[in-house]
């Protein structure tokens, strides 16, 4: 049996049109739009191996926001999941709405836009950060909040959408700060894996 589907609001209906209007204008702004949008796994990837291997990163601090940034995204999806599975289905807009009202740059399935497994994920990897420099955090928030808009900017989601899964993801970051000493075994586990001298958590090294 198949879920009510759910409504599209005025506010979206709005937003989306205002953001996702600014497409097919600028060559160089659709190329980042569509990386940000199609591309933030890998981009969340290289900044966690960055903060994993470069050294002198703060060292053991910016390799426990590694750890700490991956359990969060991953809450942060668990949390989208059941959402996913407990609303109606959320249209996307290129399904929604009538072609010449949306500009798709990017592919996708017709699957429920609600809420965005990217954005959230982006959260939580970006609300993690903060454990290594308040800097840190503030920098990764904000590509969050650029791969968000970029996801409707491409045409896959609505703005609700990005704003429920950026709640979700910083949340679920807030929860895995919030309790980081239970994960401290696998820290030390990881560690040892890697022949790093870890100092214990909270030390500033």
């Amino acid at each position: 049996m198949s879920r009510p589907q759910m409504g599209v609001s005025r506010f979206d209906l709005h937003w989306f049109s205002v953001v996702n209007h600014l497409a097919l204008v600028s060559p160089a702004l659709d190329k980042l739009g569509k990386v940000l949008a199609g591309d933030a796994p890998e981009i969340w990837a290289v900044l966690l191996l960055l903060f994993w291997f470069w050294p002198p990163l703060t060292a053991n601090r910016a390799r426990r926001t590694v750890v700490y940034a991956a359990v969060s995204a991953v809450l942060a999806l668990a949390f989208n999941y059941v959402l996913t599975h407990t609303s109606g289905y959320q249209p996307r807009p290129f399904v929604y709405l009538p072609p010449p009202a949306v500009h798709q740059l990017l592919p996708h399935v017709a699957d429920s836009a609600f809420p965005s497994d990217t954005t959230a994920g982006s959260f939580g990897f970006a609300t993690a950060f903060f454990y290594a420099k308040a800097r840190d955090g503030w920098w990764a928030w904000l590509l969050a909040a650029a791969i968000g808009v970029a996801r409707v900017f491409v045409g896959l989601h609505w703005p609700n959408d990005i704003l429920v899964g950026a709640l979700d993801g910083v949340v679920a970051g807030l929860v895995v700060l919030g309790g980081r000493r239970a994960l401290e075994p696998a820290v030390q586990w990881l560690f040892r894996l890697f022949r790093f001298a870890p100092a214990r958590a909270g030390q500033r090294v």
